[in-house]
């Protein structure tokens, strides 16, 4: 009997640690999220002309919709009309969806906004394949160049502009070149060109 009731003490006690384990973590992780969520407002990827996203309301067939952002920064969306991606997070376009949603179509809407395609960068200049390349999250000078079949015969690497295509965060403004190094980021629509060597 002493025995059976040190197991169930011991199940007890296994339980009690489990379920303090669980409430010490679950607010920590929805702060994380909750954070992540936050920074992806203000740092994360803004959307443009090119893009190809694919939205879902789910249980909602009919307001699945893949599309592509327009020139003018547009998409349309089934009983919205025309919706402004252009400059907007994956977040902030979810929001505004699920806002217009639910003012007189659907109670309580679950969007979700995908880039199932981003736009191009493009490489000019002194590398051995010019032209567009679709861009990826992570895309730095140096893998761009990897993916253009490298440095050209007469290539100067200390002497790479780029001209920005708006969607580096936190900056706007003219379009002029600037110099970048091999690791710095690289955003869509930007053009890197890679000058000539004079030695």
């Amino acid at each position: 009997m002493q025995r059976v009731s040190r197991v169930v003490r011991s199940m007890f006690m296994g339980l009690l640690r489990t379920a303090l384990s669980i409430l010490v973590w679950v607010p920590i992780l929805f702060g994380a999220v909750q954070a992540a969520n936050e920074e992806g407002e203000t740092t994360g990827y803004r959307m443009g002309p090119g893009d190809k996203i694919s939205i879902k309301v789910f249980g909602e067939n009919d307001l699945t919709l893949d599309a592509q952002v327009g020139e003018s920064g547009l998409i349309s969306y089934p009983f919205l009309g025309e919706l402004e991606a252009k400059g907007k997070t994956q977040l902030e376009l979810e929001r505004e969806i699920n806002s217009k949603l639910k003012d007189g179509y659907l109670v309580n809407p679950e969007v979700t906004v995908v880039i199932t395609q981003y736009r191009q960068f493009f490489l000019d200049g002194h590398v051995n394949k010019r032209g567009g390349y679709e861009y990826q999250p992570g895309m730095t000078v140096r893998k761009a160049i990897t993916a253009a079949g490298g440095f050209g015969p007469r290539a100067d690497r200390d002497d790479i502009t780029v001209v920005r295509g708006g969607n580096e965060p936190g900056r706007e403004g003219p379009k002029k070149p600037v110099p970048i190094g091999l690791d710095d980021p690289i955003y869509p629509g930007d053009v890197i060109t890679v000058d000539r060597s004079f030695f």
